[in-house]
């Protein structure tokens, strides 16, 4: 067997922490990935060369070979399932595959390259507690919006329970925020933790409509803003008392 560590040994070292390793070192049967999985065998190419199977636009394809196959996923008791087709349905999947957006979040934004870890491990890019600065390694503005506001805040205080980016958006299937479906989802999620919330804005004209279905009225994000909700009591919010006939006068201007 080729050992690629006589030459790689950084990339070889940080590979060994990886879950794949580790599947491997648990199994000799494993269907686990090694270098060779990925970069092919005698093809090899740099990554920025747009044949590499590494090529920021061919990653998701190559991560496809074994995450979008159902014998493989059987196989290797990947409890999340087909992820890649969560991935080519999403936002992200769409900029990759169908726009050819280069600066679009591939499988490796998310889970590194040769270092990708569970999601219970600290070190891990998709842990809980990374997920805003591995979304924030690419929406900054975003980022920085939510380390200032009520939930940003909450989760830096030690409340793990505060929600981060994948709580709300998801982590493979992330739609667009203007989508129909995904906008009446939003009402649901933040119920999920605002329950007593939840239930009046269920019995309001507001809650009616959008349980039949329509768009066309507020939820959740349009009255709190989707990443910069503060307390009602912080003359910051959209809902303060000096702030909230602005607020609703977004959908009702002669109000």
């Amino acid at each position: 067997k080729v050992n690629c560590a006589q030459c790689h040994a950084e990339a070889a070292a940080t590979y060994d922490t990886s879950i794949h390793a580790a599947a491997r070192r648990k199994s000799a049967t494993s269907v686990a990935p090694a270098c060779a999985d990925c970069h092919s065998a005698h093809e090899i190419r740099s990554a920025k060369d747009p044949l590499s199977r590494t090529y920021p636009l061919n990653l998701p394809a190559t991560c496809s070979r074994c995450h979008g196959d159902a014998k493989i996923i059987k196989q290797g008791n990947i409890r999340i399932g087909n992820v890649a087709a969560l991935y080519k349905d999403s936002i992200h999947g769409h900029a990759v595959t169908v726009s050819g957006l280069l600066v679009a979040a591939n499988c490796t934004s998310c889970h590194g390259s040769h270092d990708i870890r569970e999601k219970n491990d600290p070190q891990s890019k998709v842990n809980r507690a990374n997920i805003p600065g591995t979304c924030g390694s690419c929406h900054e503005g975003i980022k920085t919006m939510y380390d200032q506001r009520a939930h940003g805040v909450a989760r830096a205080a030690g409340n793990a329970k505060a929600p981060v980016c994948i709580d709300c958006h998801s982590a493979h299937g992330i739609q667009r925020a203007d989508n129909a479906n995904w906008r009446l989802d939003t009402v649901r999620e933040c119920g999920t933790c605002h329950l007593d919330k939840i239930k009046t804005y269920r019995d309001t004209f507001h809650g009616q409509v959008t349980s039949l279905g329509f768009v066309r009225v507020a939820t959740c994000s349009d009255c709190h803003t989707p990443h910069s909700m503060q307390k009602g009591s912080d003359p910051r919010s959209t809902i303060w008392d000096g702030n909230r006939l602005k607020t609703c006068q977004k959908c009702h201007p002669t109000a």
